[in-house]
């Protein structure tokens, strides 16, 4: 079922989708309702919205299913929302719930290798290297994790990465680390400048070009 109005076929599939849930409370339809949650998928084409059912299913499947299957709906909202943090975020913190620390690795690597917009990528290269750092005590990894997400962080406007690299290196590194780090600073810094720079003057010129 389901409707051409886009905000009525959401409203539609969260009312119905809450009350099958609330009426069989317990799981005791569990293929039925993993068979609504996949038709509602395809039917609400709305991705700002369907963010909302992807954690309900991904709940029940906590509660009356099975955490891999949890898992499975977590990673899938990642696949349909794409470049979001916080979704990359929670798949990697459930994942650590259920599977262990170790395994958030995969998450974030597959997350990096797909995530186009370096915003989120760059602020999930920093949780993913504050992992290996303090949870899993991988010094070596953390650094070329955050040497690898500094290319996309610009000090003038992302200054929590650099702060928690800092951090890192006065607690855990020594005098050549420090030093490295400073440098990736320096170059990253002037990469950004050039951009911003290039970028005004071709709107510049672009504005020069469209005055009659």
């Amino acid at each position: 079922f389901g409707t051409t109005n886009a905000e009525a076929n959401h409203l539609l599939w969260k009312f119905y989708l809450e009350s099958f849930l609330t009426r069989y409370d317990g799981g005791s339809k569990l293929e039925r309702v993993r068979e609504l949650f996949r038709r509602c998928y395809a039917a609400v084409k709305d991705d700002s919205v369907v963010a909302e059912f992807y954690l309900l299913h991904a709940k029940f499947e906590e509660q009356y299913g099975l955490s891999k299957r949890a898992l499975q709906v977590y990673k899938a909202l990642c696949q349909r929302t794409k470049n979001d943090f916080t979704t990359y975020q929670l798949y990697a913190t459930k994942t650590i719930q259920y599977l262990g620390v170790t395994a958030a690795r995969d998450v974030y690597q597959e997350a990096v290798a797909v995530i186009q917009d370096d915003d989120c990528c760059s602020r999930l290269c920093l949780e993913f290297a504050k992992l290996e750092a303090y949870r899993l005590n991988e010094l070596d990894r953390a650094r070329k994790i955050m040497s690898y997400g500094a290319q996309m962080a610009n000090p003038a406007t992302y200054s929590e990465y650099w702060k928690e690299w800092h951090t890192l290196e006065v607690a855990h590194g020594n005098e050549e680390t420090y030093r490295e780090m400073l440098r990736i600073k320096r170059s990253v810094q002037t990469a950004f400048s050039i951009g911003t720079a290039v970028t005004a003057r071709v709107t510049s010129t672009e504005n020069d070009n469209a005055t009659p």
